[in-house]
């Protein structure tokens, strides 16, 4: 029995780590500068960003990380994740 949990434990800290990789790509969105003027959704390729509550929110799981909302961001609201 303990091995089981140990198995699952071990399984459930691999996601958790994989999940927060993942997350640590994506651009990241400054919510206090965000003016939700709709210049990151217009050159979204993918369709991965929309405005909600007046402003910007990105879909993780359909964003490319091309980097094209970032640089069209003329308010410094969406940054590259590394920066």
């Amino acid at each position: 029995m303990k091995k089981k949990i140990l198995i699952i434990t071990l399984i459930l800290v691999a996601v958790f780590i994989a999940i927060s990789i993942e997350d640590s790509n994506n651009p990241i969105i400054e919510r206090s500068k965000c003016v939700g003027c709709g210049d990151c959704v217009e050159v979204c390729p993918v369709d991965a960003i929309a405005i909600s509550g007046g402003k910007a929110v990105i879909d993780i799981r359909a964003c490319i990380n091309c980097g094209k909302c970032y640089r069209a961001c003329t308010y410094n609201a969406i940054r590259a994740p590394n920066e």
